[in-house]
């Protein structure tokens, strides 16, 4: 009888205590949230002046994002921009994308330069070429137009991932207004003219820190000869050509390893380019931050690794709000094996996502220190809870990876919640036929190996084809990369060398864009000579969809011509009619 008890006992804790600790947080929760009527833009803030007073001293607002492809998260962000900056008096938008390459931006929100598509179109990255992020420039456009140049809102970046833009802007200045300095720096300047880090990340370890050292050297020498130079530009417009040599020293941080360090990272960087854009735009400025959840909280993600979020609560204290957003189900963007419309069914039980699914109203915010002066709201939200985490891929065979445990409080001050979301919608259509067949591999035990990807392959019709392999390093930086092109006739294609000492993942396959026939007689990967993937002695048809199997596919209007015998074969594929 006792033994029992005893179990009665154990059951009640284990199970109705946190049920009722819940049901005590859904019932603040009902009675205190600020419910808002709709993430539609342009339209009146009756139901956000409940959140003005959380933000009154806060100079930095960083908004998040639980995936990079949500649109109704797009636009409850553009929502929230439009009401800080009519009545908070915000007036700059920093984004996770290139800083250089964002000036366009800026020109055409502030004086109308240039077409809106093309520009986000140079920003690179598919999360902002979409319907809601074309909606929000185009609505800072017209609400600058009517506005004095003090008061309008600007638009810039934070990221130094790319290059290309700081690389451009610099010889561009410096063939106007200094010819003999960029004859100097020329070579390592268009080193750095791409889009990407697999060219420079190709270049020995010997240039690329030559590249490092003469930039180093351009920047001092702008830093001489920065009176000179203000009898072309102005002081404002100097300092912002500077701070692009900056950013070039952030590019060529993160992608050295040699030089880095801890503080040297992404988000670091980020950090810093929002609080020069605050020193930039005056004492009084305040900004709104667009990035995803992972860069915005304020908690540190790992040992040793740190958010952007948390490196500005560390200067700014309580002057950087980070208000992340949640949902429970529904549709978004991300890539896997291409660019998808994905979706998820409800979150997993006893997630933020589930719990807040649970409150009646199905959109809203609430601030945490306003929250944590309930008992049971302290004790969920010092307690670690998991939240969905998606970033720009997503494999839902492997959902519940996608989740992270946080201690809400540490990581965030608000919340944003939207039980059911819809995907962003690209701006961007490719209608030609294509096809990505590609494979990956651990390379950590693989260091210092000779590979070989051996290849046999031909085309016919106008297909541009490719096979190519690419290795990236710990911080998923490119350390190699190799393409070759497949033509006509049939190609015996080899691509053989060394897999670098920092090497992580190796991945490799075909690409293929065009109408006509891809013949292909066998794709594989080699380390010391041998194979190191059964499946890679042929192909063999998966019944599941009639793609190869253990291969990654991601194509248009393409069709896999299996022979009789499907394992093993030659594999025929059509691309088009």
């Amino acid at each position: 009888m006792m033994k029992k008890i005893l179990v009665a006992w154990c059951v009640y804790f284990v199970v109705v205590l946190p049920l009722f600790s819940q049901q005590k947080v859904l019932e603040w929760l009902e009675n205190n949230v600020v419910p808002i009527q709709s993430v539609e833009r342009e339209t009146d803030f009756d139901d956000l002046i409940g959140i003005r007073e959380f933000f009154q001293d806060v100079r930095i607002v960083g908004i998040g994002e639980a995936t990079h492809g949500t649109g109704d998260f797009f636009k409850v962000k553009h929502r929230l921009i439009e009401f800080f900056a009519k009545e908070m008096d915000f007036r700059i938008v920093a984004a996770e994308v290139p800083f250089s390459e964002a000036l366009a931006v800026n020109e055409y929100v502030l004086h109308g330069k240039g077409n809106p598509v093309e520009i986000l179109k140079g920003l690179y990255f598919w999360m902002w070429q979409t319907q809601e992020t074309l909606a929000l420039v185009q609505w800072m456009r017209k609400y600058n137009s009517g506005l004095p140049q003090e008061k309008r809102i600007k638009f810039y970046g934070l990221d130094m991932t790319v290059s290309k833009g700081a690389a451009i802007s610099l010889i561009t200045f410096l063939e106007k207004v200094d010819p003999n300095t960029l004859s100097l720096y020329f070579p390592s300047l268009k080193a750095l003219e791409n889009e990407n880090s697999f060219d420079y990340m190709q270049l020995s370890k010997t240039r690329r820190l030559e590249i490092f050292g003469q930039i180093k050297g351009l920047k001092t020498d702008l830093y001489s000869n920065r009176q000179a130079y203000l009898s072309k530009v102005t002081a404002r417009e100097f300092d912002v050509l500077y701070r692009q040599i900056e950013v070039l020293l952030q590019y060529l941080e993160i992608h050295n390893p040699e030089e880095s360090n801890q503080k040297r990272s992404r988000d670091y960087y980020m950090a810093e380019n929002a609080k020069w854009l605050l020193d930039y735009e005056g004492k009084e400025s305040k900004g709104i931050l667009w990035a995803h959840n992972g860069h915005i909280e304020k908690h540190q993600l790992s040992p040793g690794k740190f958010s952007m979020g948390n490196y500005l609560v560390q200067d700014l204290g309580k002057k950087y709000y980070s208000l992340g957003t949640d949902f429970n189900q529904g549709g978004f963007l991300a890539v896997n094996n291409g660019l998808k419309s994905m979706s998820v069914g409800p979150a997993r039980n006893n997630s933020s996502g589930r719990i807040y699914s649970k409150v009646p109203s199905s959109l809203f915010f609430y601030d945490f220190a306003h929250a944590e002066r309930n008992s049971d709201m302290e004790k969920f939200l010092n307690k670690g809870i998991w939240m969905r985490d998606i970033p720009a891929t997503f494999e839902p065979r492997q959902e519940k990876v996608f989740y992270f445990k946080r201690v809400l409080s540490e990581s965030f001050d608000g919340i944003v919640f939207i039980d059911s979301t819809s995907s962003a919608t690209p701006f961007l259509s490719d209608s030609q036929p294509f096809l990505n067949l590609s494979k990956s591999t651990n390379a950590k035990r693989h260091r210092g190996k000779t590979f070989t990807i051996q290849a046999d392959a031909s085309i016919t019709g106008p297909i541009a084809c490719e096979v190519w392999i690419h290795i990236t390093n710990r911080h998923n930086v490119p350390v190699y990369r190799k393409i070759i092109n497949v033509e006509e006739t049939q190609n015996q294609i080899v691509i053989e060398d060394s897999v670098p000492d920092e090497a992580m993942l190796i991945s490799y396959g075909l690409t293929a864009k065009g109408s006509g026939e891809l013949s292909l007689n066998g794709l594989k990967l080699l380390l010391n000579q041998k194979v190191i993937d059964k499946e890679e002695s042929g192909f063999e048809k998966r019944e599941s969809d009639g793609y190869p199997l253990g291969w990654r596919v991601n194509c248009r209007e393409c069709c896999f011509q299996w022979p009789e015998d499907t394992r093993k074969s030659f594999l025929k594929i059509r691309l088009g009619d």
